[in-house]
């Protein structure tokens, strides 16, 4: 038996009964007009109704329809309701477009240019999207969420060609190294959700579960089960099939975290020319690599993407749901990628950052930092919140010595 299981915190993002006729308007817009036809990939929504409402994708391929619901053991399922024409976000095969010559032949088939790099750009049919109606349904558990959310084709993203922020692959898989005590070494066939991260990090390094709330927002005492989180509110999991918990915790942890980078490009620079890399070579060899790497939040984009990394929880969640976002209850617009600095307070107290979760933990003589991370709240040291450990004049000295 499951419970249906719509938008977390209802309070006017998706389609209200009143949008019913502008927002079937903007949809078609959306997907026909001459100015943005050509570079929308999907518009996705919630919408109420009588039955408990649904939540909708929408492309120039088909319209898809969808419940999220919980089961009786607690996990999320999805019900498809209605497929018109082609189901957009159907193929999520997380190991899709695993290496240039798989991307080289997807830009191929769909009309690119498969060997200049700044052209192989991959049309939607021959696409993934990894995991997609958990990604689409959590956006719209935030209040901040929108009416409509655009993904974008891999070409193009407001001016810029090629950017990112879209739900397919592409644009969504990060590489995933884990290394150090307790990690089992080797390529392992997996594919891990970002908000797997954080947890993963805490299991490593020994911490105890406690009594937070799992991916429906509720606590175990809730559940009416023993504590079975490492965080606040824990989206993801500890990825046991790459950690043995029978080794010695790890004592510290370190997250290298690259924004934007790609797996594929990763992969194929390390084995043309191996001798420009020594040291990611050398960790890799000790490493669990992830063979479907990192999927990361959904719009898979700085702010929200390193915020759900740095508190185990979707953005839906840790609500920075965007660069820049409407905020309901005060109607303004603030945008946390555009400031820069100072925007940890942007995030939910309702989450927990890695940094709060160490100091909760190990207590006031841990020490944390978080090097020019857009996400750094709690952090002992946090150069974008002005928080400085550093002798500034020495750290200059050695910036400019290495």
């Amino acid at each position: 038996m499951s419970t249906l299981f719509g938008p977390e915190r209802l309070a006017g993002q998706g389609l209200d009964p009143d949008q019913e006729e502008s927002g079937n308007r903007a949809i078609y817009a959306l997907l026909t007009d001459p100015g943005t036809g050509d570079k929308v990939d999907l518009v996705l929504t919630w919408r109420g109704d009588a039955e408990g409402g649904a939540y909708e994708a929408w492309s120039s391929r088909g319209m898809l329809r969808f419940r999220r619901s919980l089961d009786a053991d607690g996990a999320f399922a999805f019900e498809v309701l209605e497929v018109v024409g082609e189901n957009p976000v159907g193929e999520q095969d997380v190991f899709a477009l695993g290496s240039q010559e798989e991307e080289r032949a997807a830009a191929r088939a769909g009309g690119f240019d498969a060997d200049d790099p700044t052209k192989r750009f991959i049309a939607p049919a021959q696409q993934s999207y990894p995991f997609a109606y958990e990604r689409i349904a959590q956006l719209f558990d935030s209040p901040n969420a929108p009416d409509l959310a655009v993904s974008p084709v891999d070409w193009a993203q407001g001016p810029y060609a090629g950017n990112h922020g879209a739900l397919h692959v592409r644009q969504s898989r990060a590489p995933l190294w884990l290394a150090g005590p307790g990690v089992r070494p080797g390529r392992h066939p997996l594919a891990a959700r970002s908000v797997d991260i954080a947890p993963t990090i805490l299991a490593a390094c020994g911490f105890p579960a406690i009594d937070g709330a799992d991916h429906s927002g509720r606590s175990a005492s809730e559940r009416g089960v023993s504590p079975d989180v490492l965080l606040k509110r824990q989206d993801g999991r500890p990825l046991d099939e790459v950690l043995d918990r029978d080794a010695t915790p790890a004592v510290r942890a370190y997250l290298f975290l690259l924004d934007g980078l790609h797996m594929t490009e990763l992969e194929s620079r390390l084995a043309e020319e191996p001798e420009r890399y020594p040291n990611l070579l050398r960790l890799r060899e000790q490493a669990a690599v992830l063979a479907g790497g990192s999927i990361v939040n959904f719009p898979s984009i700085t702010w929200p993407s390193h915020t759900s990394i740095g508190t185990g929880s979707w953005c839906g969640h840790h609500d920075v749901v965007n660069p820049s976002y409407y905020l309901r209850e005060k109607r303004e617009t603030v945008s946390p990628q555009g400031q820069q600095v100072k925007t940890e307070g942007f995030s939910s107290e309702r989450v927990e950052s890695i940094y709060e979760a160490f100091r909760r933990v190990r207590g006031k003589d841990s020490l944390t930092a978080a090097i020019y991370a857009p996400f750094g709240r709690g952090a002992d040291h946090a150069a974008l919140e002005d928080r400085n450990l550093c002798e500034r004049p020495r750290l200059k000295a050695l910036t400019a010595e290495l």
